[in-house]
């Protein structure tokens, strides 16, 4: 169980998706109103089978993930996130605190690991350590409110939302957000992996930075499956990237 209280924390990036999989329903209860309260978006899982479910349409910017799950390890899930690509952020919360424990943890892919029971103020910090040093997101602001029409796709940035009419909404990871943001604002335009990468937050050079690669994969398939293939990010040959539509109108911003 979380341990103690204390002033109201308020995160330096609202917005963020966070996802926490544990099977103590009481602690994710106790801790959300305190992590929606610092800005941030939560979902929660207590099952591995909805969570890996999930994946298939969504992606957080931070997974909480607990080690003693029914029928299954922390730590081998995370190894199979990893293997099948997966690069977000995890902090591992377990009652094994161990050298050799957390040593497995951060071998098997995580950034962090907290030991239970702990301060909900410290968890709160943590999420916001991951969160700030893994997208760099002060380098792209997202706009608060704004609406960019895409033929028959809405697209709202702050809410990290792709509508489309007939389809469920899609909910977009805060770097993805920023990915698709810098491609609707050059509509048609070829983008090079630099700018794109450069937008994100990324520090690792362009050539070598997996994360752009993710999410141009997840982007095409999101975008594909709320607007039928019409709303398109097309592959230009050593040059980059650029977001087309079969609507003449070029993306409009209100």
């Amino acid at each position: 169980m979380a341990q103690g209280q204390s002033k109201e924390f308020v995160s330096q990036v609202p917005g963020a998706v966070i996802w926490w999989l544990d099977d103590d329903v009481e602690l994710t209860r106790q801790m959300r109103e305190r992590l929606l309260a610092s800005g941030w978006q939560l979902r929660t899982f207590h099952r591995p089978e909805p969570l890996i479910g999930a994946l298939r349409t969504s992606h957080p910017d931070l997974l909480v993930l607990d080690q003693r799950l029914p029928a299954q390890l922390g730590t081998e899930l995370l190894h199979h996130l990893r293997e099948q690509g997966h690069l977000f952020p995890v902090l591992m919360l377990s009652g094994m605190g161990s050298a050799e424990d957390r040593i497995l943890g951060l071998e098997k892919g995580a950034q962090d690991y907290l030991v239970k029971p702990f301060h909900g103020r410290e968890l709160l910090l943590r999420c916001e350590q991951l969160l700030r040093s893994d997208q760099r997101r002060a380098i792209t602001p997202i706009p608060q409110e704004q609406r960019i029409t895409l033929g028959e796709v809405i697209f709202r940035p702050h809410e990290g939302s792709l509508q489309s009419p007939g389809h469920p909404d899609v909910i977009l990871s805060r770097g993805e957000r920023i990915l698709l943001l810098a491609l609707c604002r050059a509509p048609g335009r070829v983008l090079s992996r630099e700018h794109l990468a450069l937008a994100s937050g990324s520090l690792a050079p362009a050539s070598h930075s997996r994360s752009i690669d993710m999410r141009l994969s997840r982007l095409r398939r999101l975008l594909k499956q709320v607007s039928a293939g019409s709303l398109r990010i097309e592959t230009v040959r050593t040059h980059g990237y650029a977001l087309h539509t079969d609507a003449t109108a070029p993306a409009s911003e209100e």
